[in-house]
């Protein structure tokens, strides 16, 4: 049988064992919430990113009709 002072002294490392555990856990959820966070901000900005592609890619192909149809206009001689 442990003597008193033994036995709360035992209670004090068990309670501090529990505690680190705990902090460990904690720090654990933080860090997979900032992974999870980071992955959405990536997956937002290639998402805006492919579409600032395709806007250049429609803005390049309507400069070209439009120079095409330039081109074919006759410029009225007055």
């Amino acid at each position: 049988m442990l003597s008193n002072p033994e036995a709360a002294a035992a209670a004090d490392v068990v309670s501090e064992q529990q505690q680190q555990q705990q902090q460990q856990q904690q720090q654990q959820q933080q860090q997979q919430q900032q992974q999870q966070q980071q992955q959405q901000q990536q997956q937002q900005h290639e998402s805006i990113a492919e579409r600032i592609r395709l806007l250049c890619r429609i803005c390049a192909r309507a400069k070209q009709q439009v120079s095409s149809d330039f081109s074919k206009k006759e410029i009225p001689k007055s």
